[in-house]
């Protein structure tokens, strides 16, 4: 039911050219309606949802549960260069498997789904507060569940 769901997607799924199947136009063609579309439809960061959180909160997330070896840790320096061009997912997760092989890691490769889930886990309300996408889609919900 419409008036109880609500979509989050990436933001480059709404750029011409992207591969998404879903757009604002196509759930319209699908009879969703434009209240809908403006009040249950977030997009989240610049590209992607992953881009939406600090360097600080990836490291944390990224030492917590896929640590360098004994000694080292994920710094902000590793995160920010990934930033620069083309799907920073893409880039982390790649960085990520390729530190595995090297080092010959023991945790198992990184998918985006993985990342996703630690970084619900680890977000505080702080770090929920500063991203505006997410605090319009907590705003929604909560009023849907009222």
């Amino acid at each position: 039911k419409a008036s109880s769901t609500v979509l989050f997607w990436d933001k480059d799924t709404q750029n011409e050219g992207s591969t998404s199947k879903i757009t604002k136009q196509s759930l319209q063609q699908i009879s969703f309606g434009e209240d809908f579309v403006t009040n249950s439809v977030f997009f989240a960061g610049n590209q992607e949802f992953e881009d939406t959180f600090s360097n600080q909160l990836i490291c944390r997330c990224l030492n917590a549960n896929w640590p360098k070896k004994e000694g080292y840790q994920w710094e902000v320096t590793d995160i920010e260069g990934l930033r620069i061009d083309g799907k920073f997912s893409e880039k982390l997760i790649k960085m990520m498997g390729d530190y595995k092989r090297a080092e010959n890691m023991s945790w198992n490769y990184v998918r985006k789904s993985d990342f996703g889930k630690v970084i619900a886990e680890s977000i505080t309300r702080d770090e929920i507060n500063q991203v505006e996408s997410l605090n319009s889609i907590i705003n929604r919900i909560e009023e849907i569940i009222r």
